[in-house]
């Protein structure tokens, strides 16, 4: 059954923020204890954002309507993906 009513909505908000900040204390307390997994797995979701928003920009500079513009945007695209290719060989 949806929520409908307002207090419904913040109920169902409330909880999933306590589930949220349980799960982020819960990270926090691994990431004390294990540095360096931690620092690991940052480093590897970043080397991934930045594949991701490479290819996003490849793809969005195709879409461009002037020349000029589809050739900036896929500059910024190959030069997201290959700082992302040179983060993920580093670590």
């Amino acid at each position: 059954m949806a929520a409908t009513t307002p207090a419904a909505l913040i109920k169902q908000a409330s909880k999933w923020g306590i589930v949220w900040g349980v799960l982020l204390i819960l990270l926090g307390i691994l990431a004390i204890g294990e540095p360096l997994l931690a620092a690991i797995a940052l480093a590897t979701f970043i080397a991934w954002l930045l594949i991701f928003v490479g290819v996003v920009h490849v793809v969005v500079a195709f879409q461009a309507h002037s020349g000029t513009s589809l050739g900036w945007k896929l500059l910024v695209g190959v030069a997201y993906l290959f700082i992302a290719a040179i983060y993920c060989f580093a670590q």
